[in-house]
């Protein structure tokens, strides 16, 4: 009749196989278990002492490093690796002694242990909570280390912002000693520009229309009266060329006309005198040489009144005839009206040429006086740029006067200590549950791998079943290994061996542990000191 070979679950398979290698599966699990156990009681327990402080803004924009900025920025400036060594060195630790190699993983594993928290609160909120935390095998140690480093950077962070407040007070008072010194140093040099030159003083608010030198005054005045003389000048000189050329027409002597013989010739005689007189004065007071043209005319026409005055007077004493003819009366009207023109010229020309020096003199004058009323107009808007300054200098001041005050005060201080730190009791890590079940957890992953490998490792028939998925026709029986006697000796000292080594091994490390734990004065000192050596690369 037919048969049915029932197959079997992969849980019944894992079974059977941990069943068939249990020894596979026990010795990793005792041996992780051991080794898990004892180092959690020789690694080092680290506790951890933490402080919480809180940050604010006291001085506003000007002072944001010592608030919420500075919060934001304290755990890179508290686990900065200067501060840190500072610390070390202010508690004595042992650090001289090391290398230098020695120093810096000494100083790494510190600043790995130091660990700084502070959340982002918020942009409008002026405050910001900063944590430090440090951990180490010695509570003690921890707590000292916490309380000092938090100390010191809290001192740094006050003195540096109270040294940068008083530059800034500093500065701003020598900025504004500059500004008040320059205002006056303007003033002056304004007040003695003003005073030298002559220049009415200006209202040192308005910037409108400024009163000027007279120099300017007299010099428009100086250009139309020389404008005025020059259009007489012309005028004049026509009017004396056309005096000259009609001069020039007219005949010098005419026939002699008397009348009453003594009254005429005596009062030509008188008005020959005074004309000769006339031109004797012009040649002396015009200074003309003898070459000059009009030298020689005048002297020509004075010859002219003395012979006509030498024969009238004759005449008149009778020792001489009565002359046939005389001067043209006409001609010598014409010569005084010629004369008064010429000095009229004379005058003018001279006029003009007083006028030119003078107008060159005032120009000059008016040049340099307007190289100094651009320097006033630069100095007075010097003192207006520096009166704006210097006001919101004095706002400033005012300002930092109020936070250097506060500063110096306990109100300064931007700290509050919200938790100060304790003395730590229970440790925090390593958890020696965690790691006796994670080592525990490691030998069981470790047995069962060992045993699935051990078991399905080799090419063969393990089963019924897995003869049936193979073969046809049904089969029915079981597969067996045949064990030969020396086998079964061979397996049995193996056990034996392997047992023994494990227990051997499980004894040492436990009594290791307990006599570390409770008397440590069973070990010997080399063993001692590796264990230190192993205990100090996890601190």
């Amino acid at each position: 009749m037919p048969v049915e070979v029932e197959s079997t679950s992969q849980i019944e398979d894992v079974v059977r196989v941990v069943r068939k290698r249990i020894g596979w599966l026990l010795v990793p699990l005792s041996l992780c278990l051991a080794l898990g156990t004892s180092f959690a009681f020789l690694v080092p327990k680290k506790y951890v002492s933490r402080e919480a402080v809180m940050v604010r803004d006291v001085g506003g924009q000007g002072r944001q490093q010592v608030g919420s900025t500075g919060g934001q920025v304290a755990s890179h400036v508290i686990r900065a690796p200067k501060r840190v060594k500072a610390v070390i060195e202010s508690l004595r630790w042992p650090w001289a002694a090391l290398t230098k190699v020695e120093k810096e993983e000494f100083l790494e594993r510190t600043i790995d242990n130091l660990s700084v928290n502070s959340p982002v609160l918020g942009a409008s909120v002026k405050e910001q909570i900063v944590t430090i935390s440090f951990a180490h095998t010695d509570p003690v140690k921890a707590l000292r280390f916490t309380s000092e480093i938090s100390r010191l950077w809290r001192e740094e962070v006050l003195e540096a912002s109270r040294k940068a407040t008083e530059g800034a007070y500093e500065k701003l008072r020598e900025r504004r000693g500059q500004m008040q010194d320059r205002l006056a140093q303007i003033s002056a040099e304004v007040s003695t520009k003003h005073k030298q030159y002559s220049i009415p003083p200006w209202d040192t608010t308005a910037w409108g229309e400024r009163p000027l030198a007279p120099e300017f005054d007299q010099l428009l005045s100086l250009r139309d009266e020389r404008a005025d003389v020059a259009k007489q000048l012309i005028h004049r000189g026509e009017q004396a060329a056309e005096l000259e050329e009609a001069y020039s027409k007219m005949e010098d002597m005419v026939p002699f006309q008397s009348t009453a013989a003594g009254q005429t010739y005596q009062a030509r005689i008188q008005k020959l005198q005074g004309l000769v007189q006339d031109d004797q004065l012009l040649l002396t007071t015009q200074g003309y040489r003898p070459g000059h043209s009009k030298f020689v005319q005048i002297q020509d026409r004075i010859n002219g009144y003395k012979e006509e005055l030498a024969l009238l007077t004759g005449a008149l004493s009778g020792s001489v005839a009565p002359p046939e003819m005389q001067q043209n009366q006409a001609k010598l009207n014409a010569g005084e009206v010629l004369r008064l023109a010429e000095k009229d010229v004379v005058r003018l020309v001279a006029k003009i040429e007083t006028l030119d020096s003078s107008l060159h003199n005032t120009e000059a004058r008016t040049r340099e006086l307007q190289t100094v009323y651009q320097e006033l107009h630069d100095l007075q808007a010097e003192r207006v740029r520096l009166n704006g300054n210097l006001t919101q200098a004095e706002n400033e001041f005012t300002r930092m006067e109020v936070e250097w005050t506060e500063m110096k005060s306990a109100a300064g201080n931007p700290f509050n200590l919200l938790r100060q730190a304790e003395l730590p009791t229970r440790p925090t890590e390593p958890s020696v549950p965690l790691i006796i079940l994670g080592s525990a957890v490691l030998g069981l992953a470790l047995g069962l791998g060992g045993a699935f490998l051990a078991e399905y490792g080799r090419n063969c028939f393990r089963t019924v079943n897995d003869i049936t998925r193979v073969m046809v026709v049904p089969v029915l029986g079981t597969v067996n290994t045949i064990v030969t006697s020396r086998e079964r000796r061979r397996a049995n000292l193996a056990r034996i061996l392997i047992g023994g080594c494990t227990c051997l091994l499980i004894g040492t490390l436990g009594f290791i542990t307990y006599a570390w734990e409770v008397n440590q004065s069973l070990l010997s000192d080399d063993l001692r000191m590796s264990l230190e050596s192993f205990r100090r690369a996890f601190e």
